[in-house]
């Protein structure tokens, strides 16, 4: 007896091969057949009616490190067949803390996620599995270790090499946090303090995430006027490393660089043939979105973030090299000025935590300046320091040519890219990044078949994340599934209304446990945290044993 089985379903089953008819059956929290019909009987029977089933989808790149355990956050993902999301991207991550300056920790990380609380800082990646697997979520979650983390934990917010004692430290906490499960590293080269890594240090954090077989996934420290030399710096890294690589979103802003993802394609597909093992991601948007405080040069936050900052702006000769730097460059490859890239008019306020700013969200820099009557720099001096860093924007500046570019390599893992906030107007992606696939690419450009969609959004992903017991539909394999109408599938959220939810998934299981149907939240919280080599914890219980990943 089946406790589920879903019957009359058009089964995508996340390899790629063709859709086909038939029936999948659910035992506990895994798949136990699946077929062109099924005898049996089950506790629960869904007929899909023709309906796609697929696996559960796999966001890979996503910044959910603090709300994946809250219903109404990550209910977005869940109406988009998400069942399996990835935390720790670009450097930042909940761990490790600083002992000595916790406050440091904090601040760093709210700086990607908006409003940060002491009590969500988590001291080792075993506390954050303890605390997910303890509390339930709709959701599971694999994470990653993020170096700007790790070095704030030890160095702080120092721009200079780490001492031999500093390095060996870091070393350490990236890999008590593999051991302890987390699938890897992620760098953030283009936040403070990743920025003031040099190519030495990354590549002996690498060589630890090496030897665990792990992932180094990397924001590079620009995707504009030099994205090669900042890809082949990390291409460096992964040579004298060896590690297994994730290219974070892979794009190029600014429309004078349109056009050069392209180049970085082709690299890759040179250096994989000598043996470097690298994909990418990228979400579906021709628009990106992040700190408001990256607009500032690197040098600026030196010895205490945006504090530093705020301090350094009120001498008025310093404020006006800030200006100078921010809005013409500062002549670095390290770090690129995005104003003269951008421009005022296509950076939009995003979230604001402080309420004084709120009126600011949803609007560009040059319109506030205009409806205020203040230089848009001054204003964005205002939301960075008034707001802590926390303060994040919408920059639109992007090509959908080299969006549907990246889409259609097979070397490309599509994501959300999204951060929920709790207050203004959000990058849409977080809402509808997955469903936008299905209904853009498949259905309206028929730039992806959607088995081979299905396939990057699942087994892809899956297996470059070493979690090799999900992203199928197969005997053994997690029962995190999806069901949905391929026809109607559809992103609604905009960036005027990005919270609106997608449509078209009906039903959402995770770990064999409904938590969608007919588009209601069913109120079960089944997600664990998911660990490397694709096992899950579930209130501290250990792997069964017989190499299959379960908990029973």
């Amino acid at each position: 007896m089946f406790d589920v089985i879903i019957r009359n379903a058009k089964i995508v089953d996340g390899s790629g091969s063709p859709w086909f008819y038939g029936d999948v059956g659910v035992i506990g929290d895994r798949i136990a057949a699946v077929a062109p019909h099924l005898d049996g009987t089950a506790a629960r029977v869904i007929d899909a009616g023709g309906r796609v089933v697929s696996p559960g989808l796999i966001d890979m790149h996503c910044h959910d490190d603090i709300v994946c355990l809250r219903d109404e956050a990550e209910l977005a993902k869940t109406r988009q067949g998400v069942t399996t999301v990835v935390t720790g991207n670009c450097g930042f991550s909940t761990f490790p803390i600083s002992t000595d300056a916790p406050e440091l920790s904090l601040k760093h990380l709210a700086s990607a996620s908006g409003e940060v609380t002491a009590d969500v800082m988590i001291g080792s990646f075993a506390d954050y599995k303890a605390k997910i697997d303890r509390d339930g979520s709709l959701v599971n979650a694999a994470g990653l270790v993020g170096h700007g983390s790790i070095r704030v934990a030890v160095m702080g917010y120092e721009q200079r090499d780490p001492s031999a004692a500093e390095l060996k430290a870091m070393m350490d906490m990236t890999d008590e946090a593999l051991a302890q499960g987390a699938l890897g590293l992620s760098l953030g080269l283009l936040y403070i303090p990743d920025a003031y890594a040099g190519t030495d240090e990354l590549a002996a954090l690498s060589q630890v995430v090496a030897a665990r077989g792990g992932l180094v996934a990397a924001h590079v420290r620009t995707y504009e006027t030099y994205l090669l030399d900042s890809v082949n710096e990390f291409i460096e890294i992964l040579k004298r490393s060896g590690a297994r690589a994730q290219l974070s979103h892979l794009q190029s802003g600014g429309r004078s660089n349109w056009g050069k993802v392209n180049d970085v394609l082709r690299l890759m597909e040179e250096v994989r043939e000598q043996g470097i093992d690298i994909t990418c991601d990228m979400y579906s948007y021709a628009a990106g979105s992040t700190a408001l405080s990256t607009l500032f040069p690197p040098w600026t936050q030196e010895h205490g973030g945006v504090a530093r900052l705020t301090e350094l702006l009120k001498d008025p000769a310093t404020r006006e090299r800030i200006r100078r730097d921010t809005e013409l460059g500062d002549g670095s490859k390290l770090w690129e000025a995005k104003i003269p890239l951008i421009g005022y008019d296509r950076i939009a306020v995003a979230s604001v935590v402080n309420p004084a700013f709120h009126h600011c969200q949803g609007h560009t820099l040059a319109e506030l300046g205009v409806e205020l009557g203040r230089d848009p720099f001054d204003i964005l001096v205002d939301l960075v320091c008034e707001d802590n860093g926390r303060s994040t924007g919408v920059m639109h500046s992007l090509d959908p040519n080299d969006i549907e570019s990246v889409f259609k390599s097979p070397l490309h893992v599509p994501c959300s890219d999204g951060m929920w906030t709790e207050n203004g107007n959000p990058h849409p992606r977080h809402f509808g990044a997955f469903a936008r696939v299905i209904k853009l690419f498949v259905r309206e450009r028929g730039l992806l078949t959607l088995e081979e969609a299905v396939r990057k959004m699942t087994s892809l992903p899956a297996q470059r994340l070493g979690l090799m017991d999900t992203g199928l539909l197969r005997a053994g394999m997690r029962a995190d599934i999806a069901i949905f109408d391929p026809y109607i599938v559809e992103d609604r959220a905009t960036f005027d209304q990005p919270r609106q939810l997608a449509e078209g998934f009906s039903h959402v299981i995770v770990n064999g446990k409904l938590v969608l149907e007919d588009g209601e939240l069913t109120g079960a919280r089944p997600g664990r945290a998911l660990t490397a080599m694709g096992q899950a914890t579930s209130n501290g219980g250990a792997a069964c044993g017989c190499g299959c990943g379960c908990d029973r």
